[in-house]
């Protein structure tokens, strides 16, 4: 070939990698943006950012879409003297932070991370009586989160990234005493809604009758933390109650407790003729141990509908079994509960270092009007498989230092315990760990501390100790079959560090919404050419996402936040660089 060729096919060659590094932007390198007016940035959904930017995990499945640059015609620039004094980017940037692990601790590789199933969302927002966004705490009292607090922000948005699945019952509290009580049902890797408007209320009256229609007088009522009785018609009464579906659980000597979910809207008013709830003939059930084995503690008992008896299990309906369980057996001696409904309930029994033989058993309930006493059931034992564990502080024993013992899968070990099926069985009727799942305890003189594992669900287990004081703690993993742990503890201090995100080719400010663990951290904007500095991270594993009306930015990246500044790149959108139109952000804003 000529050398004329050769030199005329060099400059064709050299002339469309030109073309291609004007149209990505310089693919990060020297000018990130041509100037206003001229192109629009390419947008590379699923591109691995470019080695030593401290990303150290999936890229998000490598997605091959494209957005070719275009011509930009017609691109209104900010008013002011400087580029940066407005903007014209009405909707934000998304940003949702996730810890998979905490610290720099040494897992097993078929060991799943601590949390790891944690993760179903919920989300909403307050409104307090004088109709503003309120302050306000989401406290889950019932269910596999049972003891979480999640606080609501000035705003009054709330939320949690980090929670285990199941159905879920959680009291509303803001400022004024105002409570509500609602029911929410947590899916993994699916966030569920909870708006509440203390200022949006309504009234619900209702008639609580026997089996046969006739008016219970004198039955105990509650809903929203409150307690009224009725009248002699049977009916009750409360006012000033947030709209959305209010729980309304009722109970009498002898009757089965039953629970009902009522909707209601603004200023709605339900009236007694139009909700009520009928009791039906109530049983009750003795539950003791045949034998003492195990350690000192009392046992627990987990009472479900037996086969055949899901009619007490559907959503919204029947009985509340949230209320009874676990059932505290005392040693040496039994425990009664009342108020069940009639039909087959089945019983599962839980007591440190040992197992209940057989794992389940049912028992049919008779009524109590009819003159039958308590159904009696004796649970017999057998040792269990136990796990032995000290807590050291520079090698002294630390005593009466807590110990929370926690299953790497608890969804998975709860449902095989209780003989679900599937984990998904924990969606239909609200239900607690189980103690295999989930256990706490206190180390003696010694620093010495044990604990069960079950045979029906083999787990590997994290083990945290913290000191009487507080400032000193540990974590140990127990993998299967693990029959020992030492946990030694350091101080307890939280580390921290820090992830930049990089965004470029803005030329005007960004608005942005960050989301910590599904917890809202305020509005802020991001000025032109600055990087997103997230401060205050707990030091370890997390994942980053980020997009921008649905669309994509940093598709779950994985970080390991240390010392140094961890760095995670993105590529926005075309308008979320150039902004919307004047008529668009009028209808936005609302002005």
């Amino acid at each position: 070939m000529s050398a004329s060729k050769n030199l005329t096919l060099l400059l064709a060659a050299v002339a469309v990698a030109a073309a291609g590094y004007v149209l990505s932007g310089g693919a990060g390198h020297g000018p990130e943006l041509q100037s206003p007016g001229e192109w629009e940035q390419v947008v590379r959904v699923g591109d691995l950012p470019p080695p030593g930017d401290g990303l150290s995990g999936p890229s998000g499945g490598g997605s091959s879409r494209v957005v070719l640059a275009q011509p930009v015609r017609d691109v209104e620039t900010p008013k002011g003297t400087e580029p940066g004094s407005g903007t014209t980017v009405v909707y934000p940037l998304d940003v949702e932070l996730t810890m998979l692990l905490p610290g720099a601790l040494e897992v097993p590789e078929d060991v799943m991370s601590i949390g790891a199933d944690a993760t179903a969302g919920l989300e909403g927002s307050l409104t307090g009586a004088g109709g503003k966004p309120s302050p306000g705490d989401v406290e889950f009292i019932y269910g596999p989160n049972v003891g979480r607090k999640i606080q609501s922000d000035a705003r009054g948005r709330f939320g949690a990234s980090d929670l285990l699945q199941g159905a879920s019952i959680v009291k509303v509290s803001v400022p004024g005493g105002k409570v509500a009580v609602r029911e929410v049902v947590l899916a993994q890797l699916s966030t569920a809604q909870l708006h509440l408007s203390f200022a949006s209320v309504a009234t619900v009256s209702g008639t609580i009758t026997d089996g046969e229609g006739e008016p219970l007088p004198s039955a105990e009522v509650r809903s929203d933390g409150r307690v009224a009785y009725t009248d002699a018609d049977g009916v009750f009464r409360f006012g000033a109650v947030p709209a959305g579906k209010v729980l309304v659980t009722a109970r009498k000597a002898g009757y089965a407790t039953t629970r009902r979910v009522v909707g209601v809207g603004f200023r709605q008013r339900v009236r007694p003729n139009d909700f009520k709830i009928a009791l039906n003939e109530g049983a009750a059930l003795e539950i003791g141990l045949a034998r003492s084995l195990g350690s000192t503690s009392p046992g627990y008992a987990i009472l479900m509908p037996a086969a055949g008896a899901g009619a007490s299990a559907v959503p919204g309906g029947g009985f509340p079994w949230y209320e009874v369980n676990p059932v505290k057996i005392p040693r040496g001696g039994r425990a009664v509960v009342e108020g069940l409904p009639l039909g087959a309930v089945a019983v599962r029994v839980f007591k440190d270092g040992a197992l209940a033989v057989p794992p389940s058993k049912n028992v049919r309930l008779g009524s109590v009007i009819e003159g039958e006493g308590p159904a009696v059931v004796m649970i017999d034992l057998q040792p269990a498989p136990m796990i032995r564990g000290v807590v050291l502080d520079e090698g002294e024993p630390v005593k009466n230092a807590s110990v929370t013992i926690e299953a790497a899968d608890r969804t998975t070990v709860s449902s095989k315990v209780l003989g679900q099926r599937s984990p998904r069985a924990s969606l239909q009727i609200v239900m607690p760990s189980v103690p295999a799942a989930f256990q706490e305890r206190r180390t003696d003189g010694r620093g010495q501390f044990e604990f069960s594992s079950h045979p029906a669900a083999p787990s590997a287990y994290y083990v945290t100790a913290t000191s009487k004081d507080g400032t000193r703690r540990g974590v140990s993993v127990v993998p299967r079959d693990g029959k020992e742990v030492t946990v030694l503890l350091k101080d307890a201090a939280m580390q921290t560090g820090e992830v930049s995100v990089k965004l470029p080719g803005r030329f005007q400010a960004l608005p942005v919404e960050v989301r910590v663990q599904g917890a809202p951290q305020g509005p802020q904007m991001l000025g032109p050419g600055s990087d997103l500095l997230l401060e205050g991270l707990e030091q370890g594993t997390w994942r980053v996402s980020a997009s921008w009306r649905g669309v994509q930015v940093i598709p779950g990246a994985v970080l390991e936040v240390g010392e140094g500044r961890a760095t995670v790149r993105g590529s926005l959108p075309p308008g979320a660089i150039q902004g919307q139109t004047a008529e668009e952000r009028r209808r936005v804003r609302g002005s």
